[in-house]
């Protein structure tokens, strides 16, 4: 029987998405959801295997769904699926981060989760092997970090290294500093969402580190101290070079999630797991995330905000 996926959002994500799965090289019925089809993005996909289904609401999904992909917006992704898991039985779900906007719907979407077997999120250097093999490399306690990049906004990127360092270091974020955030918020590229530029520190039960995130544009660089190691790491859009101070030194290309999320998907298809992180891993990281950034936000609210239009 062929296996059925349904991604919600066909915008430059969800597009990605398709991009990887057309690379499985058996078929699919694929199930592509959006209040609006981008008719663009459709003639763009080039497709000889799969059956591709383009649907603008969600009155004709099939009985059964082997994989859920969320590729929406923070504000939608508690609503869609809930109307999804009403509608069809879901075997795997697969979620874009940031996960949701408010707190409330964290604790929903957690319970929502106890419900399903396998529910994981797209928040991906651990499952990298450059970083599988940076984790087994750093063999002592971790004591201090620094990230620094630009151009990407704090609201929508920093869970990815929250979560980075919470799963390197196996240790857990205890909380989020936020004074040296900029006294203003700022639109994101994204219509209707905002971003926060400035630095953050992250502290986590056994060591700290700061995040500076600039307005103009940079590439990523990270560096993690230990007892008697400092580790390097620099990101471009096209490769990522790690080394350290005994001269050790590793360059890998930089994948893009269509490269990628081809081989994710077919180990969450035909065998139920993934190294990407499941949801339950990600919860603390997002609650504490979540509740710093409102925090913040309301300093410029005259009325008190339970959410944050982040995405």
């Amino acid at each position: 029987m062929k296996k059925k996926i349904l991604i919600s959002g066909f915008g430059n994500i969800g597009f990605r998405y398709v991009e990887a799965i057309l690379k499985i090289n058996y078929r699919l019925i694929i199930y592509i959801h959006d209040k609006k089809i981008n008719v663009l993005n459709k003639n763009l996909l080039k497709n000889k295997i799969h059956k591709l289904i383009f649907l603008t609401n969600l009155n004709d999904l099939p009985k059964n769904i082997d994989l859920y992909i969320s590729a929406v917006t923070a504000e939608s992704r508690l609503k869609l699926l809930k109307q999804v898991l009403k509608k069809t039985k879901v075997q795997n779900v697969l979620l874009e981060k940031v996960l949701v906007q408010k707190i409330s719907e964290l604790y929903t979407l957690k319970t929502l989760f106890n419900k399903l077997d396998n529910c994981f999120v797209n928040i991906p250097r651990e499952n990298l092997n450059i970083y599988k093999k940076l984790k087994k490399k750093i063999k002592e306690p971790i004591l201090s970090f620094k990230i620094i990049g630009g151009d990407w906004g704090l609201c929508s990127n920093s869970i990815h290294f929250i979560r980075f360092f919470s799963w390197i270091s196996s240790s857990y974020l205890k909380n989020i500093d936020t004074k040296n955030l900029q006294n203003k918020f700022k639109s994101s590229k994204r219509k209707n969402f905002i971003e926060f530029f400035g630095k953050i520190i992250l502290n986590y039960y056994r060591f700290s580190g700061y995040f500076l995130c600039k307005e103009k544009k940079q590439n990523l660089s990270i560096k993690i101290k230990t007892k008697k190691n400092i580790w390097k790491i620099i990101e471009t859009d096209k490769e990522i070079v790690i080394s350290d101070k005994k001269k050790w030194k590793k360059i890998v290309k930089n994948p893009l999630l269509s490269k990628y999320m081809t081989n994710i998907i077919k180990n969450i298809l035909e065998k139920k797991i993934t190294s990407l992180p499941s949801l339950y891993d990600v919860v603390n990281d997002h609650e504490i995330f979540l509740k710093s950034f409102i925090n913040h936000y309301n300093k410029f609210k005259k009325n008190k905000l339970d959410k944050i239009p982040i995405t």
